[in-house]
C-alpha cells in the first residue's frame, strides 16, 4: 500500500485553521455538536466515523459551503467571516460526487474553472499541465466529461480543486470511486502535497486508506470529535482505539472490524 512519507521539518508548526465549538443543525436535527480541532501547515488528516457521524457536514463547514449555527472558524487567527474571499481563494474542495460540465472536454472544463480563478494565458497552461501530471489526466484531456468513468470524474474534480494551488484541501470520500491502481496513485499524490506543505483533510470509511495516507485521524461520532489519533501501521491497534472512542456503536463493531480488513466499507459506513 506504499510507505508514508515524512513531511518537511518546517511544517506542522503553524496553526492555519482552528475550529472552535462548531455547531450545525439541519432540518431540526443536530449534525455537528461543538466540534473543535486545530489544523497545522502540512497536516494530513483523515476524518473517520460511522454513518451519520457528521463527516460530510464538517467538510462543508470547513469549506464555507455551510455556515455554522454557532462557533468560530479561524484562518491564521482571523475569523473567516472577516477574510472570506481570501480564505476561499486559499482552499480547495472535492465533494464525494464530483460535479462536472458534462458537455465540455476535460481541458475545456478545467480551463473554464481556471479562468474563474483568475488564471490567464501562460499561467493557466502551466497549471493545467501541473494538474494533468498530478492527477494522471493527460490521456483523457480531450474526452467529454460526460463520458468519463466515476473514477476519472473524481480525478478531474480533484484537479479542479488543485488548479489554484490551495494551501488547504478538503476531500470528501476522494478514493471511493477509484480502482486499486488509482488508489495507489492517489496516495502518491497526497505524499506530494504533504511535501509541498499543503494541509489536507479527507474523509473515508475505509480505515486502511486513512491510516496509510494520513498522520492524524480525527474520529467523529454524532457530530463530535471523540478522538484525535496518531496514525500507525498497526491496524489492529487503530481499530481498538477507534472502537474505544465510539462506544455508542458497539453493536456495529464486529461487522466493521471484519470488513475493514478486506478494504470494503461495512454496511452503514457511508459518509
Amino acid at each position: 500500500m506504499g510507505e508514508k512519507n515524512v513531511a518537511p521539518a518546517n511544517v506542522h508548526t503553524e496553526v492555519v485553521l482552528k475550529a472552535k465549538e462548531l455547531r450545525k443543525s439541519l432540518n431540526e436535527k443536530h449534525i455537528v455538536r461543538g466540534l473543535s480541532f486545530d489544523l497545522r501547515q502540512g497536516d494530513s488528516v483523515g476524518l473517520l466515523g460511522l454513518n451519520g457521524a457528521g463527516k460530510t457536514t464538517t467538510l462543508r463547514l470547513l469549506s464555507t459551503l455551510l455556515e455554522p449555527d454557532s462557533g468560530e472558524l479561524l484562518f491564521n487567527g482571523i475569523d473567516v467571516r472577516q477574510c472570506l474571499q481570501l480564505y476561499r481563494d486559499s482552499i480547495g474542495y472535492l465533494a464525494d460526487d464530483a460535479r462536472l460540465y458534462n458537455e465540455c472536454t476535460v481541458e475545456e472544463h478545467l480551463t473554464f474553472l481556471g479562468k474563474l480563478r483568475g488564471l490567464r494565458s501562460g499561467a493557466l497552461r502551466r497549471e493545467l499541465e501541473r494538474v494533468y501530471e498530478l492527477c494522471d489526466l493527460r490521456a483523457v484531456h480531450s474526452i467529454l466529461c460526460g463520458n468519463l468513468s466515476r473514477g476519472f470524474r473524481q480525478r478531474v474534480g480533484l484537479a479542479s480543486a488543485l488548479l489554484h494551488r490551495p494551501i488547504l484541501l478538503f476531500l470528501d470520500e476522494p478514493a471511493g470511486a477509484l480502482d486499486p491502481q488509482q488508489r495507489e496513485h492517489f496516495r502518491r499524490l497526497l505524499s506530494t502535497l504533504r511535501r509541498e506543505a499543503v494541509t489536507v483533510v479527507h474523509s473515508s470509511h475505509i480505515l486502511q486508506d486513512v491510516s496509510v495516507c494520513c498522520e492524524r485521524l480525527l474520529v467523529i461520532d454524532e457530530g463530535e470529535c471523540v478522538a484525535d489519533l496518531r496514525s500507525t501501521d498497526d491496524l489492529q491497534e487503530l481499530e481498538k482505539q477507534f472502537f474505544a472512542a465510539v462506544t455508542s456503536r458497539e453493536d456495529r463493531s464486529q461487522n466493521f472490524t471484519v470488513r475493514v480488513r478486506r478494504g470494503t466499507p461495512p454496511r452503514g459506513m457511508a459518509a
